[in-house]
């Protein structure tokens, strides 16, 4: 199976990080918290399952652990366009929405 936007092939993280992400957006913030966090015990640099508990610790009202998750994932997006990977682009995009939730907490 392929990732259809970057053609690349899905591996066993990104199916677990898209299981977290679907209990999130469908309003299961516990389940996802649950999901997100069993995946950052394996890939604690996972910027995708990071940025995914922080928005979930949000929603569920945890916002100083949010805060905490936010920073992190900040911090691992500035490494990562430190390296000017090919998600350059995206990981500016994700930085920026970071800032504006961290300026909500």
């Amino acid at each position: 199976m392929t990732d259809n936007l970057n053609q690349r092939p899905v591996s066993d993280v990104d199916t677990q990080v898209g299981q977290a992400w679907s209990q999130h957006y469908h309003g299961q913030n516990d389940e996802a918290i649950k999901l997100f966090r069993q995946i950052l015990e394996k890939w604690p640099e996972h910027i995708d399952a990071n940025y995914g508990l922080a928005l979930a610790l949000k929603a569920t009202g945890q916002k100083q652990e949010a805060g905490d998750v936010f920073r992190k994932t900040k911090g691992l997006i500035e490494a990562a366009l430190n390296n000017q990977g090919e998600d350059n682009v995206r990981y500016q995009m994700l930085n920026r929405m970071i800032d504006q939730h961290l300026t909500t907490l």
